[in-house]
């Protein structure tokens, strides 16, 4: 029993340690990225779950090999917030960049959450069009990561955002 307790904490020791591996090559090939002039982005659709609305940000990246890359992010607006926030700081270029506004109350809220994921594009677009923003690791980050992933409604290898209690819309 001993060994078998020894075995399995060498087990463990060593799935941690290809974990670490595993985040610091993702870590490493994302720094590898330059995104300017090689990635298309777009956003394809939304959901409305528990109120909170969430982006689907879609990601094509031509890499220098000449491999193309596909990936899809969720993003809540107030994501999108931060990020403007940060650019128009770091990168004097963003600052003249329109930004859609926080929804009010509105009759519409769809048609107004669908002229902001048309606007937000259109953000996201600019930004990908500046060589400083896409050599930025704030920026990368955020076109490569999510905190929503596994949020029981989106699945990574498809691009249906559904579940029994969200509200989907292209």
């Amino acid at each position: 029993q001993k060994e078998l307790r020894l075995l399995k904490k060498s087990e463990r020791t060593v799935l941690r340690e290809l974990d670490q591996k595993k985040s610091l090559k993702k870590e490493f090939s994302l720094n590898e990225l330059f995104l300017f002039n090689n990635t298309d982005v777009s956003i394809s659709n939304y959901i409305v779950k528990d109120d909170v609305s969430y982006y689907n940000v879609n990601v094509i990246y031509l890499a220098h090999t000449s491999e193309m890359q596909a990936w899809s992010e969720l993003k809540r607006f107030s994501e999108f917030v931060r990020l403007n926030s940060y650019m128009r700081k770091t990168h004097e270029k963003t600052r003249a960049l329109k930004f859609p506004g926080k929804l009010e109350l509105a009759f519409n809220k769809i048609t107004m959450l669908q002229e902001r994921k048309i606007k937000l594009e259109k953000y996201l677009n600019h930004l990908i069009s500046i060589p400083q923003v896409c050599q930025d690791p704030y920026f990368i980050k955020f076109l490569t990561t999510s905190s929503y992933s596994n949020g029981g409604f989106y699945k990574s290898d498809s691009s249906s955002l559904r579940s029994d209690s969200s509200e989907y819309y292209d």
